[in-house]
């Protein structure tokens, strides 16, 4: 620390630093993960920017196939943990990716009460952030804010119940139960502080459902730029005879609905013939694995290879030695205002994006030159089979892609982030970092995972 500002009441920067000591934001991610877990860290990355900026962080998250890792060595419901400063509360509550649309929800319900019981015994909240999906991620936040009078940001991923509905996820429920979670949604928008959403697309989404455009912001996922920086080992996976010097295009996420992976599998029956020197590589897990699984054997593909999920930390490892990234989406306002996990990890690493889907993603595609949007499945295979015989052409992508990462950098995003949270916050003297001694509160333990 430095000297005190002789002046009386100190400078504006020293003023600013002393109220950003004093903050303590309750962070709501059910999906919560490091590097160490199976999907993407960009919550913790917050998490520990906030803690940059000289303010304390809790989160409440879900323990689950993702991120379990993380809480080895706790045991119960309520699991407690401190990854590099950040206190992580994981609710054990159970939930898989495999699940079914109801299971899933009655899970997020279980989750929901879990939490606001959790998120009221947490002394001495200056702000509070949610982040959804899912959308009963406001209910411990709404709770928070009602009860103890406490500002509430509420961030969106996707937005609920439009994209659900666009895609029949829920071909059963009749639209009533739209319309109730539409008028829901809405009460939690209002009730928010201020909303950030993820994608331009979906901010104007949101803000044509008579949300304020002075109470909108528009953060996003940011590419992971630090994390692909380096030296790597190929994955073990690549070794594999099917993608050993071939021109490989990987898919790296969700395996679920909405996701259309049917229609790659397709492609890379033509494929086989035509140009047998380009395979797939598919990896994640969802509830469409099985059936992904069953159709490539039906189909008897020799030039894909379909795998589980792999630790954030490992991604790199493929990523770096592989020459396509693709997206892929049934036709929905979802994947008009995508840009998912995958799509900065893929700049990030430097790779060209195939995109069977438009809209913010395509744009940015055709602007920065780093990809294609391909409308059919005849386009589809013309340009992978293009993209395998022009090496030229890929370099170029390569490199414009890695350019267009650097100036969607999360380090950026992430200071816009705290800066959002500390505009909203109450200026608050109540207690300083941590418990007022440098320790976390009681019933944290130190994570094994804390040097991800």
């Amino acid at each position: 620390m430095g000297k005190a500002d002789p002046l009386p009441g100190g400078t504006e920067a020293s003023r600013a630093a002393e109220r950003r000591r004093r903050l303590h934001v309750l962070f709501l991610h059910a999906y919560y993960c490091t590097a160490a877990s199976t999907a993407g860290s960009r919550s913790h990355d917050l998490c520990r920017a906030l803690l940059g900026a000289g303010h304390r962080v809790t989160v409440i998250c879900q323990v689950m196939d993702t991120n379990r890792t993380l809480f080895s060595g706790t045991r119960g419901v309520v699991r407690r943990v401190r990854v590099e400063d950040v206190d992580i509360v994981g609710l054990d509550v159970h939930y898989s990716n495999q699940f079914g649309i109801p299971r899933r929800i009655l899970s997020f319900f279980e989750f929901m009460a879990m939490a606001i019981v959790q998120a009221l015994r947490i002394p001495g909240v200056d702000v509070v952030f949610a982040t959804s999906t899912p959308p009963t991620i406001a209910g411990p936040a709404l709770a928070v804010k009602l009860l103890r009078r406490v500002p509430f940001v509420f961030e969106l991923r996707d937005i609920w119940p439009d994209f659900v509905e666009q895609l029949q996820v829920l071909p059963w429920a009749p639209s009533w139960f739209f319309r109730t979670i539409d008028a829901a949604m809405r009460v939690i928008y209002r009730a928010a502080d201020r909303v950030t959403c993820t994608t331009p697309g979906m901010t104007r989404i949101i803000e044509g459902k008579g949300v304020a455009r002075a109470k909108l912001d528009t953060i996003l996922l940011g590419a992971n730029m630090a994390h692909y920086d380096g030296t790597f080992a190929p994955h073990p996976i690549l070794e594999d005879q099917r993608l050993k010097e071939r021109f490989v295009v990987a898919f790296l996420g969700s395996i679920s609905y909405g996701y259309g992976l049917e229609r790659l599998l397709d492609v890379a029956k033509r494929l086989e013939g035509r140009n047998p020197e380009i395979a797939f590589l598919l990896l994640g897990r969802g509830n469409r694995y099985r059936e992904i699984e069953e159709r490539i054997m039906a189909l008897a593909l020799t030039n894909v290879v379909l795998g589980p999920a792999i630790p954030y930390s490992e991604v790199p490892r493929v990523l770096k030695f592989v020459q396509i990234g693709y997206e892929s989406s049934l036709p929905s306002a979802a994947s008009d205002c995508a840009l998912d996990n995958k799509f900065y990890d893929y700049i990030s690493s430097g790779l060209p994006i195939v995109s069977n889907y438009d809209g913010d993603m395509g744009e940015l595609l055709r602007e920065r030159r780093c990809g294609h949007v391909v409308g059919t499945m005849d386009e589809e295979v013309e340009v992978f089979d293009r993209l395998q015989r022009s090496p030229e052409e890929v370099a170029a992508l390569s490199r414009n892609a890695r350019q267009l990462a650097a100036d969607l950098a999360r380090q950026r995003q992430a200071e816009k982030f705290v800066a959002m949270i500390e505009a909203v916050a109450k200026p608050c003297a109540r207690h300083p970092p941590g418990d007022g001694r440098g320790r976390p509160w009681r019933g944290h333990r130190q994570s094994p995972t804390s040097s991800s």
